[in-house]
């Protein structure tokens, strides 16, 4: 959407402008009631005032009296830019996708959408976490400031829905102008908005069981009695979907592959540095989400200043969030990275013989209890239908269909390796993390200092633990202190269930940590899951206070990894392990030599003899070869070795690739090796020499090795080696140097050596030639002679917004995007996508399908209209940032924009910056700076009660 500046008249915005705003026609005072679509309900009348001031590419620069004005402006200008994708995710949490979308395409065929639709699942899966009614039931008991942010923030959202509502559909703002008069843009409560931070909060553990795995759970173990029932059937499409459901006697598991609990969708870099290693110093910081492109994980950068309480941040935050949650101020600088980290645990319940809804712990029975919960479903008639569907809980959390997350788990009452007859549930870590999401990230941005920002960690005005969900954090100050901690919510085990856990998948030699590894136990430690025996009580949370433990039983601040220096901290979604490999002495026990100290929880284990990721190896490449510019023009900190913000950001830019600086020698080698002789293809046999030649070029060419829109075409010969290479290897086997504990930035390392006599059956050049086939596939010329840039075939291109059902549209150009995949080991990494609509959203974009996708291939797409790589994902918001004498000094951008909506000024203008590597110089503005010149946002609102009618639940 267009800023305030594009909806009301220049001229009078220039004269600082009040927006007096009212609920009632030509009337200065708000109702006493609102329809939210659900019949009328009360409201509170309250007063708001705000100013705005908007900089280059669209970023708000807030100032407000209070909390409760801040949340108001932030609200208001964020509903400017995004307010259809607000308005999607709080009808999800409440469960209403169905209801106003339909049932959503069939995630499992031949069954009808009506039982297995993607909106059924999530309307009765988040309906059956219960995460609307619990936050409804607990907003009273958060703080004051969250109240008064979250009570602003839905004002503000609301008054916008209101003065926007009866403008033309010329006036309209594109995207908003697609959703703004539908049924499910409504207002919504301070209760709502903070149960779509519940559901944030849960998007690492709960979050990741409601596209099925509780929606299937049944205690007799088939899908068909999971399915819900119709309450109402006045449509007449009822016979015919009850007919679709007799066809069916079994899910087909094949449409569920095995889940892993990792892959979120979500990743970051992030490095803080201390003082010795500036140029000025004092500290500096990257910031580096990679996040989705579309959807509710967009990120929106704004800066809010209220004097009063000592806050004043620069940074951006998840849509709906009222503060920036990745900034800085004068002080101090802080990013996040996902953390490897744990944050539920699924208990195995060996159920009692005879019955699958009890099972015995430590002697003492247990029920598992069933609730049943009703939604709404459009089925195009006058009324929506009603369906009913049973949950079951135990005492831990939902029970799960487990097997449709792991293949090798039985369903509900089959035998497992230790339980004749077994279920499963979990219990998640973050379920209450919300209460203190907005204390924890505003104690952050009021710290002056290390001290204070540590305390955010240690206490929380609640009482509780604090936590920051579900990443790690890194930070760097005016002072020159580089500090890393994984403060998200993990599970508080006992050493006895610690200890039990480990013997589980390993026999724990001193001198061989993984000697006698039960396999089914490391494959789902390897995807982010921990299985406990739920039958025995020794493996319950510890609950507790201050050292010993947090009420909710999440380890304590004094349980979780933190290293503190001058030097550096980074993270690239590896654990804590590696945050500084040199550094002995700034954590304690030491990272590097002592890990095991920490719980097996935060997700290190397989790190000691797998190694870390090649994007972590080039980050720490980088860091400590700072004057080596390795595949690239670029030295990380100059000559000096001492970096600055604009070196940072550049590093970012660089574009460099692990696997390709360390690789592609021995595969050249091989190359002349070959010559022109075919590499025997099981397929058909054929030559390499173009490809071999296409990566020669690449090596001699200027800009080198990197993955630059100008790179020529070589990155698109060496991705799709790599992928092949990986597929086709086991990691054992996979470098000629293996992986060395006491060397995990270095190693494994280079191609295995070549075996001369049958050079023709290399299982590189096999890959290789296989890449070089799906480059043929997809018409992608790589010969001798050609000018095909990197540009060109890897790019962004957005849609345009249309409602959810509707046929989407490409909008604005395909712009040439540079970057690499975790496929290559790159650094600043971007993405395809290959889903139609956007990530956690409903509204369709355009994109191939999974059969327009080559295997192995980094997601290359031979699709017509979206051919190459189009990127959907990745560096999101990003800064480089150095505090200096004066100030804190930053370079960055959010890279697709800040507007979701194709007619505003600020659709796809970053998106040209960050192609042609042009950072913006972002504006930290003082209090004054910030209100000269500024508008003023104020209103009088009717903010709606709390309404508990969320689900409809009948108890059996």
């Amino acid at each position: 959407m267009f800023p305030l500046s594009k909806l009301f008249p220049l001229s009078v915005l220039a004269a600082s402008l009040m927006l007096s705003g009212c609920w009632g026609e030509g009337s200065h005072h708000a109702r006493s009631s609102v329809d939210t679509g659900d019949g009328e309900i009360a409201t509170t009348n309250m007063n708001f005032r705000a100013t705005v001031k908007y900089t280059e590419a669209g970023v708000p620069h807030i100032t407000a009296d209070t909390l409760k004005d801040a949340g108001f402006a932030s609200g208001y200008v964020q509903a400017e830019a995004n307010a259809c994708i607000l308005a999607d995710q709080f009808i999800r949490v409440r469960g209403e996708r169905a209801k106003y979308y339909g049932p959503g395409p069939s995630v499992q065929a031949p069954l009808s959408p009506y039982f297995a639709g993607a909106n059924v699942i999530s309307d009765f899966s988040l309906r059956a976490l219960g995460i609307a009614e619990t936050a409804h039931l607990n907003f009273s008991r958060l703080t004051q400031e969250s109240k008064d942010l979250l009570t602003g923030f839905a004002a503000g959202y609301d008054y916008y829905l209101e003065k926007t509502k009866n403008l033309t559909a010329v006036e309209k703002p594109g995207r908003f102008g697609k959703c703004a008069g539908k049924p499910w843009v409504k207002p919504v409560s301070p209760e709502d908005v903070f149960a779509f931070y519940s559901m944030v909060a849960q998007y690492a553990s709960g979050m990741q069981f409601v596209t099925g795995a509780t929606y299937f759970a049944s205690p007799d173990g088939s899908a068909q009695s999971a399915l819900p029932k119709f309450v109402s059937q006045e449509s007449a499409s009822i016979p015919k979907i009850s007919r679709q459901e007799h066809m069916l006697a079994e899910l087909d598991r094949n449409r569920f592959p095995d889940i892993d609990m990792r892959n979120l969708d979500m990743g970051s870099n992030g490095w803080g540095i201390g003082g010795t290693r500036t140029e000025s110093g004092k500290g500096a910081l990257l910031a580096n989400p990679h996040f989705p492109y579309t959807g509710a994980r967009r990120l929106f950068q704004m800066q809010i200043d209220v004097p009063s309480v000592g806050y004043n941040v620069n940074g951006a935050a998840l849509l709906g969030v009222a503060v920036p949650l990745i900034g800085f101020n004068q002080h101090l600088a802080w990013t996040h990275t996902v953390s490897t980290a744990h944050h539920f645990t699924l208990y195995e319940l060996g159920l009692d013989a005879g019955n699958p809804l009890s099972y015995t712990k430590d002697g003492v029975s247990k029920k598992i209890t069933e609730k049943r919960f009703r939604i709404q479903v459009d089925a195009g008639g006058t009324e929506p239908l009603v369906m009913e569907k049973s949950f079951y809980y135990s005492e831990y959390g939902p029970m799960i269909n487990l097997n449709l997350v792991n293949s090798a788990f039985p369903a509900w009452g089959g035998a497992s390796i230790t339980k004749a007859s077994a279920a499963y549930s979990y219990r998640d870590a973050n379920i209450s993390t919300a209460d203190q999401m907005m204390d924890q990230w505003l104690q952050m941005g009021k710290s002056k200092n290390l001290a204070e920002f540590k305390k955010a960690f240690d206490k929380d005005p609640n009482g509780a633990c604090s936590s920051v969900l579900w990443v790690n954090t890194l930070y760097a100050d005016d002072q020159g202190n580089a500090f890393y901690i994984d403060g998200t919510a993990v599970p508080n085990l006992s050493p006895t269930a610690q200890s039990e856990y480990l013997t589980s998948i390993t026999a724990r030699e001193p001198e061989n940590l993984f000697s006698a590894p039960n396999p089914v136990a490391l494959a789902l430690l390897d995807r982010g899951i921990t299985v406990l025996d739920g039958n025995r009580g020794v493996n319950d949370w510890l609950e507790g206070s201050g050292a010993s433990g947090c009420p909710g039983g999440n380890i304590p601040y004094a349980g979780m990894p933190q290293m503190t220096n001058d030097t550096y901290v980074q993270n690239g979604n590896n654990s804590f392990w590696t945050t500084n490999p040199t550094d002995l002495t700034g954590s304690s026990p030491a990272f590097i030599t002592n890990p095991d100290q920490y719980s097996p929880l935060y997700g290190y284990l397989t790190e000691l003899t797998k190694g870390v990721s090649a994007r972590t190896r080039m980050g720490l490449k980088m860091l400590m070869a700072s004057n080596d510019p390795g595949g690239s023009t670029v030295s990380p900190a100059g000559d000096d070795q001492k970096f600055n913000a604009k070196e940072i950001i550049d590093n970012l830019y660089s574009n460099r690739a692990f696997l390709a600086e360390d690789l592609l020698g021995d595969l050249l080698e091989r190359c002349d090796r070959i010559g022109n002789q075919n590499v025997a293809l099981e397929s058909a046999p054929r030559s390499v020499a173009a490809g071999c030649d296409a990566l020669q070029r690449w090596v001699t060419s200027p800009g080198k090795v990197v993955f630059n829109t100008d790179s020529g075409v070589g990155p698109a010969v060496f991705r799709t080696f790599i992928g092949h290479y990986t597929a086709d290897t086991k990691p054992a086997i996979r470098f000629g140097v293996p992986f060395a504990r006491t060397n995990p930035a270095q190693t494994p390392s280079g191609l295995p050596a070549i075996d001369s006599d049958n050079i023709t059956s290399d299982v590189a050049l096999l890959a290789l030639a296989k890449g070089l086939n799906d480059l043929d596939a997809v018409g992608i010329h790589y010969q001798a002679g050609n000018s095909t840039l990197f540009g060109s075939l890897q790019c962004l291109q957005q849609s345009k917004s249309v409602p959810p059902n509707a046929v989407p549209e490409l909008a604005g150009n395909c712009i040439p995007w540079g970057g690499t995949q975790n496929t290559e080991g790159g650094f600043n990494i971007v993405d395809s996508y290959i889903n139609d609509t956007d990530q956690d959203t409903m509204y369709p974009r355009v994109s191939p399908s999974s059969s327009d996708i080559l295997p192995n291939s980094g997601n290359l797409s031979k699709a017509d209209q979206v051919k190459g790589w189009q990127i959907g994902f990745g560096t999101s918001w990003h800064f480089g940032l150095e505090f200096t004498e004066q100030g804190p000094e930053a370079y960055g951008l959010v890279s697709y924009s800040q507007s979701v909506d194709s007619a505003s000024d600020f659709f796809e203008d970053q998106d040209q910056r960050y192609s042609n590597k042009e950072p913006r110089k972002l504006q930290y503005l003082t209090t004054e700076q910030a209100k000269e010149g500024a508008m003023t946002l104020s209103a009088t609102v009717a903010v709606p009660a709390a309404s508990l009618a969320i689900p409809v639940v009948s108890n059996p």
